[in-house]
C-alpha cells in the first residue's frame, strides 16, 4: 500500500471496466523462512508512450522498494517475480510467462520429509502443517498398497501422489497446469520416487486415457482416485 500510494501514480486494476494496472500480489512463505513474491500487472491501459514509460519506471521502483523493505524488516526474499497479465479474466493462462527480477528461480518447501519445488503459478497448499495432516489422512483413507494404482486427479505439484507413493505400486497424477506438472516430475526425481507418472491436461480429457493405459490391462487389482 505504501508503494502504491507514495511511490507511483498508476491505479489498481478495476475488474468491472478493465481499468488500471496493478492486479495481484502473491506472497508465499516456506518453513525455511524464505518468501516467494509475485506481482501481477496489466499493461493494456498503458499503450501511450507516457503511460508506458510510467509503468516501466514503476516496475523498476517496485523491485527496489520490495527489496529495500525486506532488508529493513528482516524478510528473506527467496524469489521475486512479475507477471504481465492483459486478459480481462482474473486467472492468467498457464502459458502466461513470469519474469524473475530478484533471487532464485526455484522455490522449495518441505512436506512429510519430502522436498517440493514450487513455481509461482503452481498450486500448493498454503498451510504446510495442515497440509501434512491432510495428506496423512488421504494416504490412510486411500489404503494404497503394492497391488493397487492411485490416480491423483488435479495433482498440482504432486504433493498427494508423492506422499502416497511409498505405499502404492503406481501413482498417476493429472494436472492442467503445465508448470505444476513440470514441478511434479522434478519433485519425483529429486526425492528419488520412481513409481509416479505425471500427465498434463484437463482431468476430463485425460482420465479415460489413463484408465485405458494403466488400469484396464489388469495389471492392478484395484484403483483409487483422490
Amino acid at each position: 500500500q505504501t508503494f502504491l500510494r507514495d511511490h507511483q501514480d498508476l491505479e489498481c486494476w478495476g475488474p468491472e471496466k478493465h481499468t488500471g494496472v496493478w492486479r495481484l500480489l502473491l506472497v508465499r512463505h516456506n518453513e525455511a523462512g524464505g518468501a516467494l513474491i509475485m506481482v501481477q500487472y496489466s499493461s493494456r491501459n498503458c499503450k501511450e508512450k507516457e503511460q508506458a514509460d510510467k509503468l516501466e519506471a514503476a516496475l523498476v521502483k517496485l523491485k527496489t522498494f520490495i527489496v529495500d523493505e525486506a532488508t529493513r524488516t528482516g524478510l528473506k526474499i527467496a524469489s521475486l517475480f512479475v507477471q504481465e497479465h492483459n486478459e480481462v479474466g482474473n486467472r492468467a493462462l498457464d502459458s502466461t510467462p513470469v519474469q524473475l527480477v530478484h533471487g532464485d528461480a526455484v522455490f522449495h518447501e518441505k512436506l512429510l520429509g519430502l522436498s517440493f519445488r514450487i513455481s509461482p503459478t503452481a498450486f500448493f497448499q498454503v498451510n504446510t502443517k495442515a497440509a501434512e495432516v491432510l495428506n496423512c489422512l488421504i494416504r490412510d483413507w486411500a489404503g494404497a498398497d503394492k497391488d493397487g494404482i492411485v490416480l491423483d486427479v488435479c495433482c498440482g505439484t504432486g504433493t498427494i501422489g508423492l506422499c502416497i507413493s511409498q505405499g502404492a505400486r503406481k501413482v498417476v497424477g493429472i494436472e492442467m497446469c503445465e508448470a505444476a506438472v513440470q514441478d511434479a516430475k522434478l519433485n519425483a526425481s529429486s526425492n528419488n520416487v520412481s513409481n509416479c507418472d505425471f500427465l498434463a491436461g484437463k482431468a476430463e480429457d485425460q482420465i479415460t486415457k489413463v484408465i485405458a493405459e494403466y488400469v484396464t490391462p489388469g495389471t492392478f487389482t484395484h484403483c483409487v482416485a483422490v
